[in-house]
């Protein structure tokens, strides 16, 4: 957190109105003073991070450029396929750990660690040299493609979710290809494509910043990053449930259960519960607890009765008087 916040600080700079139209020689200017003097290759990291804001038609604002650079500094430091201490054990504890749970016995994986590997070497050496993310990313895609006890243990599923180096999650960035193309034409997969410095500021720069959204400060974006897009806005609006109904929600921005079939019934989220409740009275509400009236006296003068809590919105002279429902206390 500390060297986002130094790069952030580096980066401060006073509010405009309109984006000042800069040519690319002038953004990857900007770009290499702006990039750590240690990083290696500071030109072609400019470069590619201009080119990923001029594909995605992203203005290349001196509030977007830092904050780009603060999220590849604090992922992976300018990484484009970070090594991993441990990479070997890592993977080893993931392959025994999906074989346990599906009752597979230690031996008959170490027999197929033992089988031989595209390269001529087994899986097994290959295993123990691994380094980088994208090693362990080819190795699980080979066991799944060329072992049947691979397909098994990892379900036509490769383990290895996120890389390059803003960690950008693989999923979102095989999706975004999907709806939006992927600029570069010598690209073998989307997953290779992450592990390359180009393919990783790509999908990370379009994870950060080509959504939609009324945010007036980057923070909002940061947690977004991190959390799923939206999550700060759902943790306001998390926020606003809590007061209405009376409890305590963790504005975690998870505003629903995201597979609640993994469960043995149907579960509602902790801030899904209240919603779905008051929607489930609505129509007594609307007998009950809504009166829309044309302003003839003050709201002020109006007798309330004990217990009813009310709030007043007054549009085109139109008052709405709206009782929040009771709702029950969990257990």
């Amino acid at each position: 957190m500390g060297l986002v916040c130094t790069v952030l600080a580096a980066c401060a700079s006073a509010p405009v109105s309109k984006p000042i139209e800069r040519t690319p020689e002038e953004v990857r200017a900007q770009l290499e003073f702006l990039i750590p003097a240690r990083v290696e290759d500071r030109r072609l990291w400019a470069s590619d991070i201009q080119t990923s804001f001029a594909y995605l038609k992203l203005p290349p604002s001196t509030d977007n450029l830092c904050a780009t650079l603060a999220v590849i500094e604090q992922e992976t430091g300018y990484r484009a396929n970070p090594e991993v201490p441990g990479l070997p054990g890592i993977a080893r504890l993931e392959i025994d750990r999906r074989a346990a749970s599906l009752k597979i016995p230690r031996f008959a994986v170490d027999a197929a660690l033992l089988l031989p590997a595209g390269d001529g070497q087994s899986f097994g050496d290959r295993l123990t040299a691994l380094r980088t993310e994208k090693d362990i990313s080819d190795l699980f895609e080979e066991l799944i493609a060329r072992v049947p006890l691979g397909q098994k243990l990892f379900a036509q599923a490769n383990p290895v979710r996120t890389g390059g180096s803003m960690q950008v999650a693989i999923a979102f960035s095989e999706d975004f290809a999907k709806r939006h193309g992927y600029p570069y034409d010598n690209a073998q997969s989307i997953r290779d494509e992450i592990f390359t410095r180009r393919g990783g500021l790509y999908f990370g720069i379009a994870h950060l910043l080509k959504y939609p959204n009324s945010y007036d400060r980057h923070i909002y974006r940061y947690a977004d990053f991190n959390a799923g897009w939206y999550a700060s806005r759902n943790a306001a609006f998390q926020r606003a449930v809590s007061a209405l109904a009376g409890r305590k929600l963790i504005p975690d921005g998870d505003l629903r259960i995201p597979d609640s079939s993994l469960f043995r019934e149907h579960r509602e989220g902790e801030t899904e519960r209240p919603c779905l409740h008051w929607h489930r009275s609505s129509r007594s509400m609307k007998r009950r607890s809504v009166v829309i009236c044309r302003l003839k006296i003050p709201s002020s003068s109006r007798k309330r009765r004990p217990g009813a809590r009310c709030s007043i919105w007054r549009t085109h002279g139109v008052e709405t008087r709206f009782r929040a429902p009771r709702f029950p206390r969990s257990r």
